[in-house]
This record gives C-alpha cells, sequence and structure tokens, in this order.
C-alpha cells in the first residue's frame, strides 16, 4: 500500500469524525486467540495505535505476539485511510516508547487501486478456518501475489515446497507441543491451557473477543506427519468444527528481519490474508488467524 509524508493538509478529512469506521477496520485484524490487544487514542488530525498489555499472554513473555496483532490492526487502519481518498502516513515508534506503537495521518488524496478496492471488501470476510481443508490446488498465481504482497511490506513469503522442509518445520512445532503433553503441570503448561480457556467461548457466548466454538474442532488437532495444531476444546465438548481431512494444498511461513519486524511481518500478514480471502472463502485457504465477525453498520465502507 502507498504511504505519503506530503505537507499538504488542505483537503484531507477529519479522522476524528470517521474514528468509528476507521477503528473498526483496524479491529477486524487478526490476533492470538483473538484477544484483539490494541488500544487507540484519536484526535483530529491523527490516531495513534497502542497495546493493550492487559490483554497480552502469559506465554507471549516478550510480547511479539501481541505486537504481530498491533501491526495487523495498523494495516487495516492504513486500509480504511485509503478508502477515504488519502495516502496514509504512518509513524513508527521505538520500544521505548512504551505501549505507545504507530501514529496514522492522512496524506495527500489519492484514489484507491483496484488491489486496494478489493481488499476493502474482504475485510468483512476475513476470519480464521481451522477446519479440514479442501482436496483442491489453490488458484493459479494466487501464491505469486501473496509473495509480492509479503515484499511489499517487507517481509518474505516462504513456502515449504520439499517434504524435508515439511518435516523440518513440523519437528520444530511438534517440539513445542511435545513440551505441553509431556509436562502439563509446568508453569508453561499451566498458563497455556489456562489461557486457552479464557479465551475461547461456547456456542451461545456473545463475547466479542476470543475464540468462538464454531471456529475450532472438538479434537486437539494432533496427527502423525500434520504440523500440530493448538488443542482449544481442551476436552469441554465445545468445538463445532469436524476434524481431519487432506492436508493443507499449501504451507507456507512468513519472515522478516530487522527494525520493526514485528509490525512488518504483521501487515504483510493482514495484507495477503485480505488477499487470500476470496479463495478462502471457497475453502481454498485456511489457518489465517483471528475469529471473525460482521462489521456494525456504523463501520460501513464508503461506497466504492
Amino acid at each position: 500500500m502507498a504511504e505519503t509524508n506530503s505537507d499538504d493538509k488542505e483537503t484531507t478529512p477529519d479522522l476524528a469524525a470517521h474514528a468509528g469506521y476507521l477503528i473498526e477496520m483496524a479491529g477486524r485484524a487478526p490476533s492470538v486467540h483473538n484477544t484483539q490487544p490494541w488500544r487507540f487514542k484519536v484526535s483530529e488530525d491523527a490516531i495513534e495505535l497502542y497495546a493493550d498489555v492487559s490483554r497480552q499472554l502469559l506465554e507471549d513473555r516478550a510480547g511479539r505476539e501481541m505486537l504481530i496483532g498491533c501491526g495487523a490492526a495498523l494495516y487495516g487502519l492504513r486500509l480504511g485511510i485509503r478508502s477515504l481518498g488519502c495516502l496514509p502516513e504512518v509513524e513508527l515508534f521505538p520500544e521505548p516508547a512504551g505501549p505507545r506503537l504507530a501514529r496514522v495521518r492522512a496524506g495527500r488524496p489519492a484514489p484507491m487501486t483496484s488491489q486496494e478496492r478489493r481488499l476493502l471488501r474482504a475485510v468483512p470476510h476475513r476470519h480464521t478456518h481451522r477446519g479440514p481443508f479442501e482436496p483442491r490446488p489453490l488458484p493459479a498465481g494466487l501464491v505469486a501475489r501473496l509473495r509480492r504482497d509479503a515484499t511489499a511490506e517487507g517481509a518474505t513469503l516462504r513456502v515449504i515446497e520439499t517434504e524435508a522442509e515439511y518435516r523440518r518445520l513440523t519437528a520444530i512445532l511438534a517440539a513445542w507441543s511435545r513440551g505441553q503433553d509431556l509436562y502439563p503441570a509446568s508453569r508453561a503448561g499451566v498458563h497455556s491451557r489456562a489461557e486457552t480457556q479464557r479465551w475461547t467461548r461456547e456456542a451461545d457466548s456473545e463475547a466479542r473477543d476470543g475464540v468462538p466454538a464454531h471456529a475450532f474442532p472438538a479434537g486437539g488437532g494432533r496427527e502423525t506427519g500434520r504440523l500440530p495444531q493448538r488443542d482449544f476444546d481442551l476436552g469441554r465438548g465445545w468445538g463445532l468444527l469436524p476434524s481431519g481431512g487432506p492436508p493443507a494444498p499449501v504451507t507456507a511461513v512468513l519472515v522478516t528481519a530487522g527494525e520493526h519486524l514485528d509490525c512488518c511481518i504483521s501487515q504483510a500478514s493482514a495484507k495477503y490474508i485480505k488477499q487470500a480471502v476470496g479463495p478462502c472463502h471457497q475453502g481454498l485457504m485456511a489457518r489465517l488467524w483471528g475469529a471473525g465477525r460482521p462489521l456494525s453498520p456504523r463501520a460501513a465502507p464508503p461506497s466504492l
């Protein structure tokens, strides 16, 4: 997404007047356990993004998962400003700034591109899928587009292309998973289980955060030779999704390096997740973080 550092403010919108819509757009972002660990401060010409440390997971001691979620919210905020017909001006704050992460202003006017319009339309449909995959390939060219999107946001989408690479990735994730299984009474195991219980919701829950029962299966998702999946059900019988099915058609890892890596990787994640929502809506891609909910009427985007 293009950005600007223009000093021309004559035709920029009053962000405070659009704050409800812009924050709702940002709040559609994925986050670990759908904790939604962000807060916003609104002024006439800027919206500041803060990390809400009260929603930081105990097992996320460094806060990296929290920051990745906040970076995804930042991308949604940028996209919302684009829908107002302006380029976003983004200022990232270094770690010593504490929970304040970024300030976003509306820059010079510029019409949305066709790709940005598609991304905006995908926002209400983004959700995590933890159920079975369909046994068919992804649309031609989709992975290449996702790679370009990741690069544009300062990250790299690394596709796992060989059996050896897949086994290595499975082993890395399984090592952590086995630690949880072998030592359930350890501090890490207790924290993980307690937080999963805290952030999962029964089928009749009206909560707007956390992982709802319709978004996870009743089983633990441990299958030999497959990437281990987190057990959100914990034997409670809440999960409504079926389990099993064929393996994912594509497995990829999003990576980056350098300053502001968490914001870079999460904004790239948010962008390519929305890029993939069309195929995802047809069941071709899955496990794209967060739990979906419809946009409220006050958050309806401008006419496209």
